[in-house]
């Protein structure tokens, strides 16, 4: 084999083992942080700070964490918008994270999340996000907030997100999200109510509307349906339309420097 050809071989393989180096010393930055890992999240409306009601949406997170610094992708799995999905970039630092998110596909939102460590498995906050309202010629800036959780996928906590997922449907999912997310979804069924026991995740659902006293037309409803059904009751003809689940934070208007009149003193 002549000299300079394995040189090139050599050098071919040198940069592979690189590569390989790089990537493999990559990964374990950015999953040495506590929060490393899949969650769920979980957003409800302004009127639920418990978090315990029919929530807003569900979304699947995959976040990278080093020292401080937060990072990932974040996933709509549920019906009418599995095309969703976000960025998002943070700071973690005594158990409070501060980030922002961002749409990369399919038209969601922006804004700003605050979340507190409860447990190693779940964090609570809320989310603001800010937007443009037009009325005429006229325009302003408003502010919405609303109360959001991540739960660690796998977790005992897991239980309460499921069953507002349809898993016997994920194959709706795949040209969206990654498929070794999606398997984990398949396996959340069978952690927390036993293999193929799907009907035992809808019956927990219903068991749980029944007691926070919800009419039985929405019982019975899947969970992706009885979210946008609890949209669609709560939406009021003569309100903005938001496209969120947020309360209206009115800024406050700075206070007015007293007149010069007032304060005595005359201008120059």
């Amino acid at each position: 084999m002549p000299e300079w050809f394995s040189n090139i071989i050599v050098s071919v393989l040198g940069a592979g083992v690189w590569s390989a180096l790089v990537l493999g010393a990559k990964a374990y930055y950015e999953r040495s942080g506590a929060l490393a890992g899949i969650w769920y999240q979980v957003t409800y409306y302004a009127d639920d700070p418990a978090m315990r009601k029919i929530p807003w949406s569900v979304e699947l997170l995959r976040v990278r964490h080093h020292r401080r610094t937060i990072s990932g992708h974040i996933w709509r799995v549920h019906n009418p918008y599995f095309d969703r999905k976000w960025s998002f970039v943070g700071r973690y630092s005594d158990g409070c994270m501060d980030g922002t998110y961002w749409s990369v596909k399919g038209g969601g939102g922006r804004g700003s999340l605050h979340l507190w460590r409860v447990s190693d498995n779940n964090l609570r906050g809320r989310f603001v996000e800010s937007q443009l309202v037009h009325d005429g010629p006229d325009m302003s800036i408003v502010y919405l907030e609303a109360p959001l959780e991540w739960i660690r996928l796998g977790s005992h906590e897991e239980k309460r997100v499921v069953p507002w997922l349809e898993l016997d449907k994920t194959d709706q999912m795949e040209p969206y999200v990654p498929k070794y997310m999606i398997r984990t979804l398949r396996q959340g069924v069978a952690r927390c109510f036993g293999e193929g026991q799907a009907q035992e995740a809808n019956n927990w659902r219903k068991r749980l509307l029944e007691g926070l006293g919800y009419a039985r037309a929405l019982v019975d409803l899947t969970g992706p349906l009885a979210m946008e059904e609890e949209k669609q009751r709560r939406a009021a003809p003569a309100a903005p339309a938001t496209g969120s689940p947020g309360e209206l934070m009115t800024p406050e208007q700075p206070s007015r420097p007293a007149s010069d009149s007032d304060s005595g003193e005359g201008r120059s």
